[in-house]
């Protein structure tokens, strides 16, 4: 007998660059998926130029911008926060957009700590348009900054 074990690779998040279809990625940064449909409960990565060009590839060579994608999605996963997008600037700064709030998390040190005080604040903020201001976030420094537009 041949025992074969299946081990389906749900997605974690999408590149959508250019006119290109869309790239699915799984929790590794492994291209799972390329298609002109778009999945639910999938997060765009914007602005980011993708390298890998086949299923299996690793979706950008970048490491640390891609686990700075990566451990922010997941600690926003763990808090039950859905956000629009993520964006990683050349400093490796991590912004997120959450219907119309921009969220700027600055560097992914402290991303579970971030992520769990975002869950207490984000009912707070329904329906405001700004930034929140977690950059400077620490167990030493709780200070968050909201700035309306």
């Amino acid at each position: 007998t041949v025992k074969i074990t299946v081990t389906e690779r749900v997605p974690f998040g999408y590149v959508a660059y250019a006119e290109e279809d869309a790239k699915y990625f799984d929790e590794d940064g492994k291209i799972t998926d390329i298609s002109d449909k778009r999945l639910d409960n999938s997060t765009i990565w914007l602005d980011v130029i993708p390298n890998g060009e086949k299923v299996g590839d690793k979706i950008v060579d970048d490491d640390v911008m891609l686990s700075s994608y990566l451990d922010t999605a997941k600690a926003l996963k763990a808090n039950n926060i859905f956000v629009n997008s993520i964006k990683i600037d050349e400093n490796h700064n991590i912004y997120a957009n959450k219907d119309g709030l921009k969220i700027n998390f600055g560097l992914k040190n402290d991303m579970d700590d971030k992520c769990k005080r975002l869950s207490i604040i984000l009912p707070q903020l329904e329906n405001q348009q700004g930034t929140l201001h977690l950059e400077n976030f620490s167990k030493d420094n709780t200070d968050i900054v909201f700035k309306r537009e």
